[in-house]
């Protein structure tokens, strides 16, 4: 559970020091784990 946690915050550092590249890496990183969601996603936003 404090693990969770940690990566939390370090997710919030991260995001809070420069939003414009965590958006970047966080985007990169779900597409390369899951590239169906994102097909889906572009889909509903366009549509």
């Amino acid at each position: 559970m404090t693990l969770v946690l940690n990566i939390q915050n370090i997710l919030d550092n991260r995001y809070n020091e420069n939003p414009k590249s965590f958006e970047k890496s966080f985007s990169s990183l779900t597409k390369r784990r899951n590239p169906e969601r994102t097909k889906q996603q572009r889909q509903r936003t366009s549509g």
